[in-house]
């Protein structure tokens, strides 16, 4: 039984966590270079699971070409427009909260980043917690299902 890159990651995290806290000038940093190193690691991270499975991508956009592309789409922003509307409408929410909420529901850390930036505030981050704890446990579930159910092999 090992560890494996995800629980040594997590091991090496809480370890340099808990150093940071008992000396907070190790490991200091500028912002801008904080910033920097933030964006290219979640680049790095996107580009390398983009080319993991970077070959089944290419057979479904051959088999099926712009169908899949316009039901991605329309899958993406459909419930992002819907919950914007609703979030306005009916629940009278501040919209500098719904883009946070909807940011963290979607669980895109580049998106709660982009909206404290164009806020030029942090209040962003207050409606990210909950939705963002929500969206990974029903992308954690619901992906296996929705695969299971779709797989005709």
């Amino acid at each position: 039984m090992t560890l494996g890159g995800g629980g040594g990651a997590l091991i090496a995290g809480l370890l340099c966590g808990w150093l940071r806290s008992r000396r907070p000038t190790m490991g200091a940093m500028p912002p801008a270079a904080q910033q920097t190193l933030s964006d290219i690691g979640l680049g790095g991270f996107i580009a390398a699971i983009g080319l993991a499975n970077g070959h089944a991508a290419w057979v479904a956009i051959q088999a099926h070409g712009l169908l899949l592309v316009g039901m991605g789409l329309v899958v993406t922003l459909v419930p992002l427009l819907v919950a914007t509307l609703f979030a306005h409408h009916v629940l009278r929410m501040n919209p500098v909260i719904t883009c946070g909420a909807l940011a963290g529901a979607m669980t895109v850390d580049a998106a709660v980043t982009g909206c404290c930036e164009i806020a030029e505030s942090q209040t962003p981050v207050l409606g990210v917690a909950v939705p963002y704890a929500v969206g990974n446990v029903v992308l954690t579930v619901l992906g296996p299902i929705i695969v299971a159910c779709t797989f005709t092999g």
